[in-house]
C-alpha cells in the first residue's frame, strides 16, 4: 500500500451504547484503526438527527430520525484523533412507501410498466433528497468524509439474469428522446432477450453460439446498448452531482463511493464505469471485494461451468488495481481502499496495490475480537499503518 495509508472499520453503531469510547479504544489498540465508517442511512433507518430546513426542495422530506448514534461517536473519536466518515446506503426500511408520502412516485419503472423497489436516479425529488441528506450531514457534523453506497444492477445484467430491466419512467424516456434513442425499439430488444420461447432463445437452443446470438441482437436493436449507456449516465450523474454539492459546501470533506462486489465479476460494469474516470468526482473508492465471484448460473444457454471458465480467463480471479485503474495520489486520483473481512484479505489488498483497508462491520464485534487483532497484525507487518 502507498502512503497515506488508511486503516478504517465499518460500523452501524449501537443505539443503546451512548459511550462508544471503549470500542474505539479496542479498535485503535488491536487493529490500528485511524478512521470509522459509520452507517447512518440504511434499512434500519437514519442514525443521525435530520434537520427539516435542508429538505425544502423534495417532497420526500427528511429521513425518519431514530437514535442519534453519530453524534456520540464523533465526540468520542475526536478525543482519540480518529476520523469519522458517514456511510449512506440506498437501503430503506421495508415500510418506506407507507411512511413517506410521494415515495412510490419516485420509484423506477421496469420494461413492463411496473414500479420497482428503488427510486430512479433521474427523479428530481430523489436527487434533491440525496443532496439534502448530504448538506444536512456535512453542515451538522464535523465529518472527515461521506461514503455513498448506490448499488444497482444495470439493465443488461438484469435481462441476462431473466429479470425485467429499467428504468422506463417519464424522466428516463424524456432523456432518451433528447439523445435520439428509440424507446419502443429498446423495449422490443429487451423483450427478445427475455422471451424464453422467442427467436433468441430458439437460436441458442438450436446450438448457435450464444455470443453470436447476443451480438446479432445488439446490432439489430442498437437502442438496447444505447439504453444501457443511458442508465449508466443516470447512475453516475447523481454521483457527480453529489460530489460537486458536497465540495461546494465543505471542500475539506472527502467524498467516496462504494464499489459493489459485482464490479470485480462484471466486464460490462468495468467497461461502462472505468475507475480511472472517477478522478473527476471521487476522493476515494471503497471496494467491497477484489475477488471475482464464481458464475452460479448459465447464461443464454451456456452452462455454468463454461461461463465461469470464460469469466476466469477474461477477468482473472482477482481485480487488479493497475495504474490505469488505481489511485495515484500524485496525479490527484482517488485513493483505493479495500474491505477486509478476514486477515487473509490483507495480502490480497497489498498485492493489488490498495492505498488502505477498511475492516468490515462483523470484525468490530466482540465475538470477532481475535480475528480483528489478527487482521491488524497482518496490516502492521506490511508496514501499512501511518
Amino acid at each position: 500500500m502507498t502512503s497515506p495509508a488508511l486503516v478504517g472499520i465499518r460500523t452501524s453503531g449501537a443505539p443503546t451504547d451512548r459511550d462508544p469510547g471503549a470500542r474505539l479504544d479496542r479498535w485503535q489498540r488491536d487493529a490500528g484503526v485511524t478512521a470509522v465508517f459509520m452507517t447512518t442511512q440504511s434499512s434500519a433507518g437514519y442514525a443521525a438527527t435530520p434537520h427539516e430546513r435542508y429538505y425544502r426542495n423534495t417532497i420526500l422530506g427528511p429521513p425518519a430520525g431514530g437514535t442519534d448514534v453519530l453524534q456520540p461517536l464523533v465526540a468520542a473519536a475526536a478525543t482519540r484523533e480518529i476520523d469519522v466518515y458517514s456511510t449512506l446506503t440506498e437501503a430503506t426500511p421495508p415500510d418506506q412507501a407507507r411512511r413517506v408520502p410521494g415515495w412510490v412516485e419516485t420509484l423506477e419503472v421496469d420494461l413492463f410498466g411496473r414500479r420497482g423497489r428503488l427510486p430512479c436516479f433521474r427523479n428530481p425529488d430523489f436527487r434533491n433528497w440525496w443532496l439534502s441528506v448530504s448538506e444536512d450531514q456535512v453542515k451538522s457534523y464535523p465529518l472527515a468524509g461521506l461514503l455513498f453506497s448506490l448499488d444497482r444492477e444495470d439493465p443488461l445484467t438484469l435481462v441476462l439474469s431473466q429479470r425485467a430491466p429499467g428504468c422506463f419512467c417519464t424522466f428516463c424516456q424524456a432523456q432518451a428522446d433528447r439523445q435520439g434513442i428509440d424507446v419502443d425499439r429498446a423495449r422490443e430488444g429487451f423483450r427478445h432477450l427475455l422471451d424464453p420461447a422467442g427467436p433468441t432463445a430458439r437460436a441458442v437452443a438450436g446450438g448457435e453460439n450464444p455470443a453470436v446470438v447476443l451480438f446479432r441482437l445488439l446490432l439489430r436493436f442498437p437502442d438496447v446498448a444505447a439504453w444501457e449507456s443511458l442508465w449508466m449516465q443516470g447512475y453516475l450523474g447523481l454521483q457527480q452531482q453529489l460530489y460537486g454539492a458536497v465540495k461546494a459546501i465543505a471542500g475539506q470533506v472527502a467524498v467516496g463511493w462504494q464499489v459493489p462486489s459485482s464490479y470485480a465479476s462484471s466486464p460490462l460494469r468495468r467497461a461502462l464505469d472505468p475507475q480511472a474516470d472517477r478522478a473527476r468526482y471521487a476522493d476515494f473508492l471503497s471496494h467491497a471485494t477484489l475477488r471475482r465471484t464464481p458464475v452460479e448460473h448459465g447464461v443464454l444457454g451456456v452452462s455454468r461451468q463454461t461461463a465461469d471458465a470464460f469469466a476466469a480467463a477474461v477477468l482473472g480471479d482477482v481485480l487488479s488495481l493497475a495504474p490505469a485503474d488505481k489511485a495515484d495520489p500524485g496525479a490527484g486520483q482517488p485513493h483505493s481502499y479495500v474491505q477486509i473481512a478476514h486477515s487473509s484479505d490483507v495480502a490480497v489488498a497489498v498485492a493489488t496495490g490498495a492505498d488502505g483497508v477498511i475492516y468490515t462491520e462483523h470484525l468490530g464485534t466482540d465475538t470477532e475480537a481475535a480475528e480483528l487483532k489478527s487482521a491488524g497484525l497482518a496490516v502492521l507487518r506490511r508496514g501499512d499503518t501511518p
